[in-house]
Parts: structure tokens; C-alpha cells; sequence
């Protein structure tokens, strides 16, 4: 219950139980959710030595990259201006081996909509809170969407 005063966790009452789920737009949420993903990077990145940190920070330093993250065995760009992925690949063709996918901020919302794979099988690369930040844009549509409390239509 320290979670719920705290406004870290919402509490939507259903019956006489309780769903819960965390308060994007709560800063100790967020700090929460970022150290665990620095956690689950620095496992990563002992496992995966093929991936250059160094060069992610040179990438970023050139180019508005909202966030860069490892997903579905690809490394996942979310950019300011898409049209910077050709000049990405093309001054840092190692980022290939990784086939990388790049997707505007609109693009990945969307992205995130369909596909719920890239929210719960992922390790962020860089910018930690920017991808939560993406999340809480969003978070209505992932609500309606991905709750048990909404009946899915079938297609």
C-alpha cells in the first residue's frame, strides 16, 4: 500500500479487489522503472559483446534520437527526424549487423499498439526515461488495449 500512497501504483477498484499498475506520471516510477533497466542492460551487454556502447553514444551524440533499444533481436531506433537512419547506417555500418529498425516517435507508438512484444521483451540501450515518457503518451491506448478489464474484439 506504500506503493499506492506514494502514487507510485494507481488503484482501480474492480468489485471487491484491486487492479493495479504503475503511474507513468510519477518520478519515483520512473526511477524505479529506469534502474531496472539499467540492470537488465548491464546483464545484456556482459552477454552481448558484440554491441559498442561507445559507438551508441557517438550515434546519439550526432543525431536527436529519442531512444535506442534491443528488441525481437533487433536494435530499435526511435529518432527525431526518420530520414537520419540512411546517415546512421552509412557512418556506422557495425549498427547492420543488429538489423536495425528505425521508427519516428508517431511510427513507434504505434508500433507499441500493435505489437506488445516490444513492451514486455526489451532492454533499453539509452535514454531511460524518454522511453517511459513514449509509454505515458500513450498509456491510455495500452490500457484499453492490453487490460484485462477490456474485452478484446475478435478479428
Amino acid at each position: 500500500m506504500e506503493f499506492v500512497k506514494q502514487g507510485i501504483l494507481k488503484k482501480i477498484a474492480v468489485g471487491r479487489s484491486y487492479l493495479c499498475s504503475l503511474n507513468l506520471k510519477n518520478e519515483k516510477a520512473i526511477v524505479l522503472l529506469a534502474l531496472n533497466e539499467i540492470n537488465k542492460r548491464n546483464v545484456y551487454l556482459k552477454q552481448e559483446n558484440n554491441l559498442n556502447i561507445e559507438k551508441i553514444y557517438e550515434i546519439k551524440k550526432r543525431f536527436k534520437i529519442y531512444t535506442i533499444l534491443f528488441s525481437l533481436n533487433k536494435l530499435i531506433f526511435v529518432l527525431d527526424y526518420i530520414n537520419d537512419k540512411d546517415a546512421i547506417i552509412n557512418q556506422f555500418p557495425s549498427v547492420k549487423k543488429f538489423d536495425p529498425i528505425f521508427f519516428d516517435k508517431t511510427a513507434f507508438h504505434r508500433e507499441l499498439i500493435s505489437n506488445k512484444t516490444i513492451l514486455e521483451k526489451h532492454v533499453i540501450i539509452y535514454a531511460f526515461e524518454k522511453y517511459y515518457e513514449i509509454i505515458q503518451e500513450i498509456e491510455e491506448e495500452l490500457f484499453i488495449k492490453y487490460s484485462p478489464l477490456y474485452t478484446q474484439k475478435s478479428t
